[in-house]
C-alpha cells in the first residue's frame, strides 16, 4: 500500500529523540511481546466489553504508537497515561475526547496557540502521603502551588475563548485552582522551596536567634585565629564537626587549648577541638536550631493539614491536567502525522472509508509514503488483497487494523478529513510467523488453530486480519479451505481483510457480494512495486514479466506462455491494463489534491492577513496606535 524509499523526510528531523524503532522496508516489524498459544487468545480491556487480541496488538505495533504519543506529553503523568491509554468502550466517550482534541487542533493550526501546560509535577505519591495523615516538606508543597497556578492559567486561557472551545471548556471548567490554599503556600514558602522567615512570627524570631548565635561564636573564634593562641593551630581556619564549631589544633599542642576533642585528621597531625569557652555558645546554638526545626515542623504540619482538606479537589485537578496533557499530545501527534479526526459509525451503519490513508509508523520512520483510499462497506465487508510480494499488502492490513485501534483510543488517524471508521469491539489478526516450536505445529496447523479460535468469537463488530490465508498445504485444497473459512466469517458478519496469492479466491467477489477484490500495483518497466492500492480489481503476480525483464531467455519464456492457461493469461493482461489505468487516474487525482491544498494554504494566509489588518484598523480607531 505504501511506498518505502531511502530518502528521509522532515519528520525524522522534527524529533530529537525517537521513542520507537522504525519498521523495516517491506513489512513493519512486530514487537517482541509474548503471545498466547494459537488456540488460546488473550485480550486487552475485556472487562470493558472490548476484545482486542494481544497477538493483534503486537502484530500491529500498538505499543510503538503509544510510545510515540507519550513522547509529546509535557508531564510525567501524561506520559504514563499515554503508555496506558485505554480503549474507550462507548461512542459517546470517544466523540467527547475527539471533540476536545479537534478544538485544540484547530487552535493550534489556525491560531498557532497551544494549551499552557507547565510546572505540573506528578503529585500522586504526595497525595497518598497526605491521605495517610503524613506531613509534606516545603519543596513538595511548593510543587502543589505550581500545579494550582498552572490549573488557574489553563482555566483562564480556555475560559477567555470558551465560545470557540466548548468541549475543552467543559473539562477545564472543572479545574479548581484553590486560591486560598495557593496563597497560604505562597505566603509561607519561597520560590526555592524554603520556608520564609515570616512564615510565622515565632519562626522569624527563632531564626534571628540562630543567626545571633552564629555571629557570637564566630567572633569568639576570631580571637583564636588572630590572637596569641593561633600559633597552636595547624591552619588559619575553623570548621564544623558533628554540627559544632571546632579549631584545627596541632597534635603536639593539644593540651594548649583546653576543650572537647572531636576527632583528628587522617595523618594524625591535626586534632579538632571545641574550645571550652565555645561549649556553652555551641549548646545555645544547638538549642536555637532545635527550636527552629520544631517551629518549621509545626508550620509544615499546619500547611499539610490545610492541603489535606482540599485533597479531593487536588486529585481531581491532577486527573484533569493529566487528561489535558494527553489532549495536547494528541494534537502534536496529529500535527506530526498530518492526521485528522475521523467520522465514527456503528458497524451496522457503515464500514471503512479511508481517504488517502497512510500507515503512521512509516511516517514516523521518515520514509515517503504513498497514500491510498481503502473501502470496506458495511454490506461488502470482506476485502481480498492480491498482487506481487513486497507491494504493500501486509501494510494495508496493518493500516486498517491500527486505525481501528486508534479510534478506540480517541486518536486522530493519518488520513484526509471525512475518513470513516466503524467502532469495532474486537480485532483479531494472523500476521507473521505462525510456526509453533513448543507445540510442534507447522505453519498450516498453527494458522488453522488460530482461525478456528477466531471463528468461535467473531461477530458483526469484529475485524479479522489474515496475511496469506491458509498456506503451507496443497494449493487446491488450501484455496478451497480458505474460501470456506472466509464465507464462514462472512456469515458472522465480521469485517475481513486478507491477503492471498490463490487465483481461485480472486473470483470469490464475483460469486459472493459480501467480498471485494483489491490489488497492489507493480511497475513492469521499473520492476518495482508502486505501493498503490486498487479497490475492485484482483492483482497479478507478474511472475513471467518480471522473469523476462530479469534476463530469462525468450525460449524459456515462450515455453511458459504455452504452458499457461489461455484464459488465465488473458485475465492477467486485462488486470495489468486496469492497474495501469488506475495508476494514471491516481496520479491525476494527486495532482488535483496538491493544487487544492496549495489554494487552501494561500486562502488561510490571506485570511490571517485580513484579520491582522482588521485588528490594526480597530486599534487605530481606538487610538491605541
Amino acid at each position: 500500500m505504501e511506498r518505502i524509499m531511502d530518502g528521509k523526510s522532515s519528520h525524522s528531523a522534527m524529533r530529537q529523540r525517537e521513542p520507537i524503532d522504525a519498521a523495516d522496508r517491506n513489512q513493519l516489524s512486530t514487537l517482541d511481546i509474548p503471545s498466547g498459544e494459537h488456540e488460546d487468545i488473550h485480550f486487552e480491556d475485556d472487562s470493558a466489553g472490548l476484545r482486542f487480541d494481544n497477538e493483534a496488538l503486537a502484530a500491529l505495533d500498538w505499543q510503538k504508537i503509544k510510545e510515540y504519543l507519550s513522547g509529546f506529553c509535557k508531564t510525567a503523568m501524561g506520559q504514563q497515561r499515554a503508555l496506558r491509554i485505554p480503549f474507550l468502550p462507548t461512542k459517546t466517550e470517544i466523540e467527547r475526547e475527539l471533540a476536545q482534541t479537534q478544538e485544540a487542533l484547530t487552535l493550534s493550526r489556525q491560531r498557532g496557540e497551544s494549551l499552557p501546560l507547565s510546572h505540573i509535577p506528578d503529585l500522586t505519591l504526595p497525595c497518598q502521603r497526605l491521605a495517610k495523615g503524613g506531613r509534606l516538606e516545603a519543596d513538595i508543597l511548593l510543587q502543589f502551588r505550581h500545579m494550582l497556578t498552572s490549573a488557574e492559567q489553563i482555566k483562564r486561557f480556555i475560559g477567555q475563548i470558551k465560545e470557540e472551545l466548548p468541549a475543552l471548556w467543559e473539562r477545564a471548567e472543572l479545574l479548581d485552582p484553590l486560591p486560598n490554599l495557593r496563597k497560604e503556600i505562597e505566603r509561607a514558602i519561597d520560590e526555592s522551596g524554603q520556608l520564609r522567615d515570616d512564615a510565622s512570627w515565632e519562626l522569624g524570631a527563632l531564626r534571628r536567634e540562630v543567626r545571633s548565635c552564629h555571629e557570637r561564636i564566630k567572633r569568639k573564634l576570631q580571637h583564636y585565629l588572630t590572637g596569641p593562641q593561633s600559633r597552636h593551630l595547624n591552619d588559619n581556619y575553623y570548621t564544623l564537626r558533628e554540627d559544632r564549631y571546632v579549631l584545627p589544633v596541632k597534635a603536639s599542642d593539644r593540651n594548649k587549648i583546653p576543650g572537647i576533642v572531636y576527632g583528628s585528621s587522617k595523618t594524625g597531625q591535626t586534632i579538632y577541638i571545641e574550645p571550652q569557652p565555645l561549649v556553652d555558645l555551641n549548646n545555645a546554638l544547638r538549642m536555637a536550631e532545635n527550636d527552629v526545626a520544631q517551629e518549621e515542623a509545626r508550620i509544615l504540619q499546619k500547611l499539610s493539614q490545610l492541603t489535606t482538606k482540599s485533597l479531593p479537589h487536588l486529585r481531581s485537578n491532577l486527573d484533569l491536567l493529566r487528561d489535558l496533557d494527553l489532549i495536547y499530545a494528541r494534537v502534536r501527534f496529529a500535527e506530526e502525522l498530518n492526521a485528522n479526526i475521523p467520522v465514527l459509525v456503528e458497524p451496522s451503519e457503515g464500514g471503512f472509508n479511508l481517504k488517502r490513508a497512510r500507515h503512521p509508523l512509516l511516517i514516523i520512520k521518515g520514509v515517503k509514503v504513498v497514500a491510498n483510499d481503502i473501502h470496506l462497506d458495511h454490506k461488502r465487508r470482506g476485502l481480498l488483497i492480491s498482487g506481487p510480494n513486497t507491494g504493500g499488502k501486509t501494510v494495508t492490513l496493518k493500516t486498517i487494523g491500527l486505525f481501528s485501534l486508534m479510534v478506540r483510543a480517541a486518536l486522530p488517524i493519518p488520513a484526509d478529513e471525512g475518513s470513516q471508521v466503524p467502532l469495532l469491539t474486537s480485532v483479531y489478526s494472523d500476521i507473521g510467523d505462525r510456526q509453533s516450536i513448543e507445540q510442534d505445529l507447522s505453519t498450516f496447523s498453527a494458522q488453522i488453530l488460530k482461525l478456528r479460535s477466531i471463528l468461535e468469537k467473531a461477530d458483526e463488530e469484529t475485524l479479522v486480519l489474515v496475511d496469506e490465508i491458509v498456506v503451507g498445504t496443497d494449493p487446491v485444497q488450501g484455496s478451497c479451505l480458505a474460501a470456506a473459512i472466509l464465507q464462514e466469517l462472512a456469515e458472522c458478519n465480521a469485517y475481513l481483510a486478507v491477503t492471498t496469492h490463490y487465483e481461485s479466491l480472486k473470483s470469490l467477489p464475483y460469486e459472493d457480494e459480501r467480498f471485494e477484490n483489491a490489488s497492489v500495483g507493480f511497475d513492469l518497466q521499473k520492476l518495482e512495486p508502486t505501493y498503490r492500492l486498487y479497490i475492485g480489481t484482483p492483482g497479478c503476480s507478474n511472475a513471467l514479466q518480471i522473469a523476462r525483464r530479469l534476463g530469462l531467455s525468450d525460449r524459456l519464456c515462450h515455453r511458459v506462455e504455452k504452458l499457461l492457461d489461455t484464459g488465465t493469461d488473458r485475465f492477467e493482461r486485462i488486470v495489468s491494463r486496469l492497474e495501469q489505468q488506475y495508476e494514471e487516474l491516481y496520479e491525476e487525482r494527486d495532482r488535483a489534491t496538491r493544487a487544492r491544498q496549495r489554494v487552501e494554504k494561500q486562502m488561510l494566509t490571506l485570511q490571517r492577513k485580513e484579520d491582522e489588518i482588521t485588528e490594526l484598523r480597530e486599534r487605530l480607531l481606538r487610538g491605541e496606535v
